[in-house]
């Protein structure tokens, strides 16, 4: 009742109350989707917004997350393997997505994370799109080592950089050896940085 209470009401509940929501058995996810099916009613109604999402990079991977079909060790798996695409057949997409109706146009690439001269192709794909085509834009590119490189894709335009802490530190051993859980967490501060919101979800089993 007291989330369906900040539900009507609007406001965003406290994090006592959030924490409260994963200890509660009695909480299924059916009440959950039901409280939040009155705010998306009234801000939205029968609404949606399209996300496309463009997989401009396929394999060639160095990572080993288990949980990846582009890991590694998939390669045997019959995974198609290609290179980034040509910047024409990128903003060709782009421009597919846009007159499909999409509020949003992902790229995502494959790898540990963007070179420095990968981060200057993409900043330059990001100004080409938004230049053209008024929809929100985000990468998902893998780590950030180096801050600038975050700035630079923001002062390009980016909208949204997708990055995931996955598991907790001391599950990560046990999904990747390729990569620490510091090497997700300074991706995040450098987006932060750079004036990326970062949005928290908590996923428990």
């Amino acid at each position: 009742e007291t989330l369906r209470r900040y539900a009507r009401e609007q406001e965003a509940p406290d994090r006592a109350v959030l924490l409260s929501v994963f200890d509660a058995a009695a909480i299924g996810l059916e009440d959950l989707l039901s409280i939040a099916e009155e705010p998306r009613k009234k801000f939205f109604g029968q609404k949606v917004q399209v996300h496309i999402l463009d997989n401009i990079r396929n394999g060639h991977c160095e990572e080993d997350c288990g949980y990846c079909a582009q890991r590694k060790s998939a390669k045997a798996e019959d995974i198609p393997a290609y290179a980034t695409k040509e910047t024409e057949e990128i903003l060709k997409e782009a421009e597919n997505a846009y007159r499909s109706g999409a509020y949003r146009f992902c790229l995502v690439t494959s790898g540990t994370g963007p070179t420095p001269n990968s981060v200057e192709r993409y900043a330059d794909i990001i100004r080409q799109i938004k230049s053209k085509y008024p929809m929100r834009l985000c990468l998902s590119a893998g780590i950030i080592k180096n801050a600038e490189h975050a700035k630079v894709l923001a002062a390009a335009g980016l909208d949204r950089y997708n990055h995931n802490l996955n598991t907790s530190e001391d599950h990560t051993p046990n999904i990747t050896k390729t990569h620490t859980f510091q090497d997700r967490v300074s991706t995040i501060r450098h987006l932060h940085d750079a004036g990326y919101p970062v949005r928290l979800y908590i996923w428990r089993r």
